[in-house]
């Protein structure tokens, strides 16, 4: 596959960020949900009830899945940027660079709202509340896309200014 960076990641990203946020969440709090019903069963020894209640413990007091969830967010990203690197460029195509990150920004704007109402629902408000690095992200996914394209364009057009390379 001979595939190189375009904008395209970037809405890509958003749509991942989404996914991945909303999996997160579901697997939070379906795990807090098993271990409640762990510890609550009188057919489960006490050696299994340790063992679901650290697990337990270590995903939702330690910010593991928030951790996992930036780590994965930052390789994306330097994922985007390297192949916008890769990319010969034309400035032929700054007009369709502009719309396509205008397109991209109104996609983070909803997906932002879609996640901030799904973050408040009943169901979610208190899973919400151990994922700080995640909220901030989608919260701001629109400013993100907006940094991250400014990044993406200025590599691309960057590297065309100087003849190729950096």
């Amino acid at each position: 596959m001979n595939r190189k960076g375009s904008l395209l990641d970037i809405i890509l990203l958003c749509i991942v960020l989404l996914v991945g946020s909303f999996s997160f969440f579901a697997f939070h709090k379906a795990f807090t949900e098993i271990n409640t019903e762990f510890q609550s069963s009188d057919l489960i020894d006490n050696s299994s009830k340790e063992i679901i209640n650290t697990t337990n413990t270590m995903l939702t007091s330690g910010h593991l899945l928030d951790h996992a969830a930036f780590i994965v967010f930052v390789m994306i990203v330097i994922g985007i940027l390297l192949l916008a690197y890769m990319t010969d460029f034309s400035p032929a195509f700054v007009v369709l660079f502009i719309i396509m990150l205008l397109i991209g920004i109104i996609i983070a704007i909803q997906f932002s709202n879609a996640y901030y109402e799904v973050k408040t629902s009943s169901v979610f408000s208190t899973v919400a509340t151990n994922f700080p690095m995640q909220n901030y992200i989608m919260e701001n996914l629109p400013i993100v896309i907006v940094i991250i394209g400014i990044l993406f364009g200025l590599i691309m057009y960057s590297k065309w200014r100087k003849g190729g390379d950096l």
